[in-house]
């Protein structure tokens, strides 16, 4: 059973009771670690005897025993209540599907109510002052601690008139992007809480969400490398592989030479490349009988050579007489039906080679060239929210990428992508996308820790316990919200939610 500590001693005892309606309650022993919480004073409040949220209230009833003609004392059990689902408002599910994952960041809900609980005697919400958004996401995750609703669910009509007051688009009834409701949701808070708190500019908002991506890019032609930082608020992830174009020269055993442009997988090696190129001029036997080179260098090239290591987007096959000893390549699939999140966090950050159209500011350069572009982790933030791309554009249309990504529930180890920096996490919440873009529906997943360590799915008004972790990893996953381990140590691991019994 949740109960809030604004509750009075004489609140918690009534709902106690109602659990044991068939003998009379003579006396309760109510105590929190070392706190002893006087029954006897009814109308005063959890937090006046210093209980804080997340806090385990020990409940001992004294009952009278007519077979011994004496008073026992008995620990009772009560159940756990669901969470609190949020209702449907027109098409509104993106909204609670966003919210419902952003309540589940604990160290959020803990600085939001951290400061509503300390002025408990206070009807007020002291973030109204804030912005209009700011104190309605607050009284939000306040009434999604409450357990008196008779549904326990409600209508989060405050903040969707707050938010569509700014994004009126959000609030037509038509289909919404979660990920773009997000942005424009945690933008908003930030800017409001950090243009009323002049003296500290990093919110709460900037410390949870906000990273830094590094951007390295190499001109081909001068090796002059530009760097800049970027902000990393959503780390969006394409479900399939980038293409790069190579010019191939081939020459014949004849003598004769010939020009073409051959398009290969980025993630793809040397020998791709050279199927690639017969797939294009058929002629099956060449591949045992190509040696490849650089134009630069005329090095020879290892076909189990990974495409990304050549700086060059021109190579040279030349046909020998003599077969060598070769395998075909396996088939790399553009669109494949089951890759793991790692695949796609190395894919990410794989290089990317630019067109001519890239402009070289070095000065004895200083014209559009080709360039090679890559992507680096400079600062991971403490909550990383990773976008699986699932809405793609195809022959200007859009689509659904269906692709199941595996992910992993605990441990997600980024050590090796982020610059020397330890970074374990462990995955606290889901958004997911069921349907086609059109007519599609959003729900969440999310991790709760109070009394035990369960996932809850969040259907807007429906909330239900999933009884395996293994049902949180599913192909309608579309946003996964990553909490970095040690940040959860350092905050204290305790569940946001209100005083449990």
């Amino acid at each position: 059973m949740i109960v809030s500590i604004k509750d009075i001693v004489a609140e918690l005892i009534e709902k106690i009771a109602s659990y044991d309606k068939d003998q009379p309650l003579l006396q309760f022993e109510l105590r929190s670690g070392t706190i002893v919480i006087d029954n006897a004073q009814s109308r005063r409040c959890l937090a006046d005897f210093g209980i804080k949220q997340g806090s385990t209230i020990e409940t001992t009833i004294v009952k009278f025993n007519p077979n011994s003609n004496s008073f026992e004392r008995e620990p009772i059990v009560l159940p756990y209540t669901l969470p609190t689902g949020l209702k449907n408002q027109k098409n509104s599910c993106f909204m609670n599907s966003a919210l419902q994952c952003l309540a589940h960041v604990v160290p959020l809900t803990r600085y939001f109510l951290k400061s509503i609980y300390r002025r408990h005697h206070n009807s007020e919400n002291p973030f109204d002052s804030y912005g209009e958004v700011t104190g309605a996401f607050a009284e939000l995750l306040c009434k999604l601690q409450r357990v008196d609703y008779v549904s326990n669910a409600f209508v989060p009509h405050r903040i969707r008139k707050a938010i569509g007051n700014l994004y009126p688009s959000f609030v037509t009834g038509d289909q919404q992007n979660v990920q773009e409701f997000l942005t424009s949701l945690l933008n908003t808070i930030h800017e409001e809480l950090r243009s009323n708190n002049q003296s500290d500019r990093k919110t709460i908002i900037k410390k949870l969400f906000f990273g830094k991506m590094k951007s390295i890019t190499t001109c081909l032609r001068c090796n002059h490398t530009t760097t800049k930082i970027e902000r990393l608020q959503f780390l969006p992830l394409p479900l399939s592989q980038q293409q790069r174009v190579f010019t191939v020269e081939f020459c014949s055993k004849n003598g004769h030479r010939s020009q073409s442009n051959v398009s290969v997988f980025a993630s793809g090696r040397v020998e791709h490349l050279v199927k690639a190129f017969l797939d294009k001029h058929p002629r099956p036997d060449l591949f045992e009988r190509i040696i490849v080179q650089t134009t630069l260098t005329e090095e020879s090239l290892d076909l189990n050579s990974p495409l990304y290591m050549l700086t060059d987007s021109k190579v040279r096959f030349i046909e020998q007489k003599k077969h060598l000893i070769r395998t075909q390549p396996i088939q790399l699939d553009m669109n494949p039906k089951k890759i793991t999140l790692y695949e796609c966090l190395r894919e990410f950050i794989s290089k990317e080679y630019l067109d001519d159209s890239w402009l070289c500011e070095q000065n004895t350069c200083r014209r559009k060239t080709k360039a090679v572009k890559q992507l680096q982790f400079h600062t991971l933030p403490p909550v990383l929210i990773i976008q699986l791309k699932r809405f793609a554009s195809q022959n200007q249309r859009q689509k659904k990428v269906k692709t199941f990504v595996e992910y992993p529930i605990d441990e997600l180890d980024l050590t090796d992508l982020s610059a020397s920096q330890h970074a374990i996490y462990d995955l606290i919440s889901v958004s997911n996308h069921m349907g086609s873009i059109s007519n599609g529906h959003y729900t969440a997943y999310a991790r709760v820790k109070t009394p035990t360590d369960r996932w809850y799915e969040f259907d807007d008004a429906v909330v239900s316990a999933i009884s395996s972790n293994s049902d949180v990893v599913t192909a309608n996953a579309y946003l996964l919200f990553y909490m970095k381990r040690n940040y959860q140590s350092r905050q204290n691991s305790q569940h946001y939610r209100e005083s449990s019994v």
